[in-house]
């Protein structure tokens, strides 16, 4: 059993943050998030290896460093007006090509994680684990705090489902498991439900208990409740929700 983290190029991370994070550091906090992930992964005591996935030498260094296997995001397919892929079916292509990669290594099982997940322990990647223990085809969905994303997606086998991240993708893969008669399981769990877009998730990140490497970053830049200067002009503003 693997997982596999899909990590997109550091100088386009998190551009929904630009109104509120410079360039340097959404790619500083992409960076540590990363990092946050990798921890629990290299801690967990059920998985048998990590692929990282990206098409930025940089990301795959960090993970090389680790001992971690890597794999270069192949180039994506034209789309039918000539331009690139767009982004959803990007990832989801580079999701394809890693699950051909763990089967030449003698995978059958996978767990998708992403890399902007920072609060995921490694107790909650041994639990997705535990629940894909039969042998037997089966899909798990972790869903994000709104029940609509999905934060973690296990696999048995590899390519028993496509991948259909993207809008609406925790009920779209359980569809696609049920489509293929696949039992499946949905599973709630609190590290994985919160993954980083815009600047609500960012309070939400630095007003949570704990001292993750994403938290201690935004520590440094003054959150929670400072925004960066450009944040006023770009209409974007902090909202404290109850949780």
């Amino acid at each position: 059993m693997w997982a596999a983290v899909p990590v997109k190029n550091l100088d386009a991370a998190k551009n929904r943050l630009r109104g509120v994070l410079r360039a340097a550091d959404r790619a500083r906090l992409a960076t540590a998030m990363l990092e946050d992930v990798l921890d629990a992964l290299a801690a967990s005591t059920r998985l048998d290896g990590v692929l990282v996935v990206s098409s930025d030498a940089r990301v795959r260094a960090l993970a090389e460093d680790r001992g971690m296997a890597t794999l270069e995001e192949p180039s994506p397919p034209q789309a039918t007006n000539g331009g690139g892929l767009p982004r959803d079916a990007a990832l989801n292509a580079a999701l394809e090509a890693a699950a051909v990669d763990l089967g030449r290594r003698g995978a059958d099982a996978l767990i998708v994680v992403p890399s902007d997940v920072p609060m995921v322990s490694s107790v909650e990647v041994d639990l997705i684990a535990q629940a894909l223990v039969d042998p037997g085809p089966a899909v798990i969905v972790v869903p994000d705090r709104r029940g609509t994303g999905t934060n973690a997606l296990a696999c048995r086998p590899l390519r028993v489902i496509g991948f259909r991240f993207g809008p609406d993708s925790a009920l779209r893969h359980r569809a696609a498991a049920e489509r293929v008669g696949v039992a499946w399981l949905a599973l709630s769990l609190p590290g994985l439900q919160l993954d980083i877009d815009d600047a609500c998730d960012l309070e939400r990140l630095a007003e949570s208990p704990g001292t993750s490497r994403a938290q201690r970053l935004l520590a440094t830049l003054g959150f929670p409740h400072r925004a960066h200067p450009d944040a006023t002009a770009a209409g974007v503003r902090f909202e404290r929700t109850a949780t």
